[in-house]
């Protein structure tokens, strides 16, 4: 730990999230990401679920995949001091959990490519390397390790 001295620190004197880790975040949150933005145009002429996932069964199966992230997401909100304590036994391992939503995303996004028979598509093509970047870096990230094992514990409020 002594690697990562006090300018990875926050304000509590724990270490700050990596914008690695955020950066993967969103691209596991995608599908809930855009399900919002849809939900947020009104309008009629824009279909933007159309345009990222053509049939509604690949929609539906990308937020099973993302959903995993949706409880990395939640635990990494409760990061903090006196927050609630139950998020500490799964943060602990949520490096795996994003690394396995990688792994599950990737697959899909490569039986995509196979249903298109492998033709070319830019927006595949970008997905398919956002994700390979994003497991390699969930598994090759020294300070990842040190990240996921620290979780702050609940000040004691001093007695007079």
């Amino acid at each position: 730990m002594s690697r990562f001295g006090p300018e990875y620190w926050d304000k509590n004197g724990f270490f700050r999230a990596p914008l690695g880790f955020i950066l993967v975040l969103v691209l596991l949150l995608r599908p809930y990401i855009l399900w919002l933005f849809a939900a947020a145009s009104r309008r009629e002429d824009l279909n933007l679920m159309a345009i990222f996932y053509p049939q509604k069964q690949q929609f539906f199966v990308a937020l099973a995949i993302a959903a995993i992230s949706i409880l990395v997401t939640f635990c990494y909100l409760f990061r903090r001091p006196n927050a609630m304590q139950w998020p500490k036994s799964i943060w602990r391992y949520a490096r795996w959990l994003l690394l396995a939503n990688v792994v599950m995303d990737l697959t899909w996004s490569l039986l995509q490519a196979k249903s298109q028979y492998y033709s070319f598509s830019i927006g595949l093509a970008v997905q398919l390397v956002l994700l390979s970047w994003a497991g390699l870096y969930l598994l090759k990230s020294r300070y990842l390790s040190v990240y996921f094992n620290e979780w702050p514990e609940p000040e004691e409020k001093d007695k007079d």
